[in-house]
C-alpha cells in the first residue's frame, strides 16, 4: 500500500503503510486454515489495492471514514470471504473439517459450490451489519448525539474530549509540542481554524509564556514554533 500511496505522486506516510499490513491480515484471515503459504501471499498483496481503491472511493463519496476501518475491515473482509471459495485447497479443507469433499476453491479443482457460498455468505454478512448499523445510527441521530458539536471538530477530539494533544510534529517536519494544559479543552471557546492554514488568531498572551485561548485553558508552545507561526499568539490546533 505505501508503494501504491508513493507511485501515485503522495510523499511517503505511515498511514498507508500500517493500514496495508492490516489489509492483508484481514484478508488472510478466514481463509488460513484452508490455503497454502503462497496462496495466502497472493491474497495479501490483492488486498491493498482493494483498500486503496476503496479508500480512494469513500473520498470521492464524502464518506468520513478517518481511520479507513470500512476499507480496511469491510472491503477487505468481504475479498478474504470470497477467496475461500476461489483458494481452498482440497487437502487442507478436509484435514481441516473433516467433511464436504466440495468445499475447495475452483481454482484448485473445486466446482464452485463453496464459491457460491461464500458469496452468499458475503451478501448475509453485509445485510446484517449494514441494517443493524443504520437502525443504531438512526437512533443516535434522533438523540442528537450522533455527531460532536462543529467547534469541537475544528479544535479537534484530541483535545476537546480526551485532555490533550497527540501530535508533537507540523508538517515541515519540525518538533513544537503543547505543555501546561490547565484544564479540559472542551472550554476553549475562541478558537478560529480557516480552512486552508489551520492556524489559531484568537489567543492573548499571558504571564510565563502561556497563551490564552479564549478559556480557562492555556497553552504553552516549546520550543519556539516553526516559522509559519509569525506571532506569539497563533497555534495550531490538533491535528494540523
Amino acid at each position: 500500500c505505501l508503494g501504491i500511496h508513493v507511485a501515485l505522486g503522495n510523499p511517503p506516510d505511515v498511514s498507508p503503510a500500517l493500514n496495508g499490513i492490516l489489509a492483508g491480515l484481514v484478508g488472510i484471515t478466514g481463509a488460513c486454515p484452508v490455503v497454502q503459504p503462497w496462496v495466502a501471499l497472493i491474497i495479501g498483496m490483492i488486498a491493498a489495492p482493494i483498500y486503496m481503491c476503496s479508500s480512494h472511493g469513500l473520498k470521492r463519496l464524502q464518506i468520513d471514514d478517518p481511520l479507513d476501518a470500512a476499507p480496511v475491515h469491510f472491503c477487505c473482509g468481504m475479498w478474504g470471504t470470497l477467496a475461500v471459495g476461489l483458494f481452498a485447497d482440497k487437502g487442507l479443507t478436509l484435514e481441516t473439517y473433516g467433511l464436504y469433499e466440495e468445499g475447495y476453491g475452483i481454482f484448485m479443482g473445486g466446482d464452485g459450490v463453496q464459491l457460491g457460498v461464500q458469496i452468499l455468505a458475503i451478501v448475509v454478512i453485509a445485510l446484517w451489519s449494514c441494517s443493524t448499523s443504520a437502525v443504531m445510527f438512526y437512533c443516535l441521530k434522533r438523540l442528537g448525539i450522533l455527531r460532536v458539536p462543529n467547534d469541537d471538530e475544528l479544535k479537534g477530539l484530541d483535545l476537546t474530549h480526551h485532555g490533550g494533544s497527540a501530535y508533537t510534529f507540523d508538517r515541515t517536519g519540525k518538533f513544537f509540542s503543547q505543555h501546561g494544559m490547565e484544564k479540559s479543552s472542551s472550554q476553549l471557546n475562541s478558537w478560529v481554524a480557516p480552512m486552508e492554514t489551520g492556524i489559531v488568531h484568537n489567543g492573548e498572551p499571558t504571564t510565563n509564556g502561556l497563551y490564552n485561548t479564549g478559556g480557562d485553558a492555556k497553552i504553552k508552545l516549546t520550543p519556539a514554533p516553526p516559522p509559519h507561526l509569525s506571532t506569539p499568539n497563533q497555534v495550531v490546533p490538533d491535528g494540523f
